[in-house]
């Protein structure tokens, strides 16, 4: 079986279940494997996402989140800034990458494109990413331009912050 690996695509960098693993990921592995946070389960409550729901996850960290949106029906496309939070999400999200409804993608919220032909999804949600809680205006401003792109005419995007979400305005201006 040919190793997808890493590809550098201008579309962020992919990572297949068959990348290569370094030397000293069983504590990465440990910890991508933890459950969800009660948290990141309200959070998750809060989208009430049905089966088949497309999500946007940027800045997913080790894959907690995707991985419980994976659980629940959704077909996650998770992003993350990081090489590392991404080889140890994948590290810790075989079942889920096996189901074909999660794919990982190496890439910041300002940056991020979906390939081509890639479809658009339904909602994004970001859990502390400093790029759309403010921290960060300029880089909100292009991390939502990105975001809006990428969903479908009607798509929401929603960040921690609220009780326990709340909606970010992708309308243009």
């Amino acid at each position: 079986m040919p190793r997808a690996g890493i590809s550098h695509e201008g579309h962020g960098t992919t990572l297949s279940p068959h990348a290569p693993r370094e030397h000293g990921t069983n504590a990465a592995i440990v910890e991508s494997m933890r459950p969800a946070s009660r948290r990141i389960l309200e959070c998750i409550d809060a989208l009430d996402v049905v089966p088949g729901t497309r999500v946007l996850e940027i800045g997913c960290g080790p894959g907690v989140a995707a991985r419980e949106l994976v659980r629940r029906g959704a077909q996650v496309l998770a992003i993350d800034r990081s090489a590392v939070a991404i080889r140890q999400a994948m590290a810790g999200s075989a079942l889920e990458l096996a189901t074909g409804r999660l794919r990982y993608v190496q890439a910041s919220a300002e940056a991020f494109t979906l390939a081509p032909g890639e479809r658009l999804l339904d909602i994004a949600v970001a859990l502390r990413v400093g790029a759309l809680d403010g921290r960060h205006p300029e880089a909100g401003l292009r991390a939502v331009a990105s975001i809006r792109r990428a969903l479908v005419p009607g798509g929401r995007l929603f960040i921690d912050g609220g009780d326990p979400l709340r909606e970010v305005s992708l309308t243009e201006g």
